[in-house]
């Protein structure tokens, strides 16, 4: 008898003695369950489940959002309630003449109506906190302790990974816009809109970073409420980084409700 065929009987044998509900022991480990692992494995692939769920209707939403706007953008309400469909006329000499006058300038051509200055403001802005999310997020992974911090800190580092996206995008369009992307160390901070938080627990970490969330949210609405119909390409781009902004909240809030809560040591 080879050893292959030994170990198949062997197999055969446990998985006819043992029975799911049946509790082993090896050696001097813990008690191993497999109605708890199934249990277990039943509830993470849930979650999981619910997770993607959640981040489809999110970017449903945005993209019917986007809809809406263009149809707003396209017809007005009259004061007789009537809607009139408004074009701007296209003076196609003009737009032909300060093309070729203002090469230089890039994307930016007559029909830029935003605020420039205060538009690559925002934008170094909220590049400074995704830069500080990043930071944080990645402290985090790396220091996650716990008997949960396994599934916890790989969320942690996903997330890190996503906001460093983010810093990218932002990055890419203050250039576009002619202006100079500022990832300077020494103000990085002043100008982040969220904390850079250590953390002292798991749960500590989690809770900072739904904190931080929470408050890039707020800025990316106020960034697109400001912006309006006159950039909108930087206003698709915010609307993207908060969609997937609101679907970080969400997991850290799950998270944060399913962590058990550690037993009180009584004095």
């Amino acid at each position: 008898m080879n050893t292959l065929t030994a170990f198949t009987r062997v197999s055969v044998l446990a998985a006819r003695v043992i029975s799911p509900n049946q509790e082993v022991t090896y050696g001097t480990a813990q008690p191993f369950s497999y109605r708890a692992m199934q249990a277990r494995a039943r509830s993470s692939r849930h979650r999981c489940i619910e997770r993607q769920y959640r981040r489809l209707r999110v970017r449903q939403r945005t993209d019917d959002a986007r809809t809406v706007r263009h149809h707003e953008a396209t017809f007005i309400q009259t004061p007789k309630d009537t809607m009139t469909q408004t074009i701007r006329p296209f003076d196609l000499q003009a737009v032909r003449r300060d093309a070729r006058e203002h090469i230089e300038k890039g994307a930016i051509t007559v029909g830029y109506s935003a605020d420039l200055p205060a538009v690559l403001k925002m934008l170094n802005d909220s590049l400074a906190t995704e830069l500080v999310c990043v930071l944080r997020y990645r402290r985090h992974h790396f220091m996650a302790r716990g008997i949960h911090s396994q599934a916890v800190a790989a969320e942690f580092l996903a997330h890190a990974n996503e906001e460093l996206g983010h810093a990218d995008l932002l990055a890419t369009r203050i250039a576009q816009l002619g202006g100079e992307p500022d990832f300077s160390p020494s103000t990085l901070l002043s100008r982040s809109h969220a904390d850079y938080a250590p953390g002292n627990d798991l749960a500590d970490m989690i809770r900072e970073d739904l904190i931080a969330e929470r408050i890039a949210i707020d800025s990316y609405r106020h960034g697109i409420a400001s912006l309006g119909d006159k950039d909108p390409t930087t206003r698709c781009l915010l609307e993207s980084i908060l969609a997937m902004e609101e679907e970080h909240a969400d997991d850290l809030a799950d998270l944060l409700q399913h962590l058990p809560t550690p037993p009180v040591t009584a004095h």
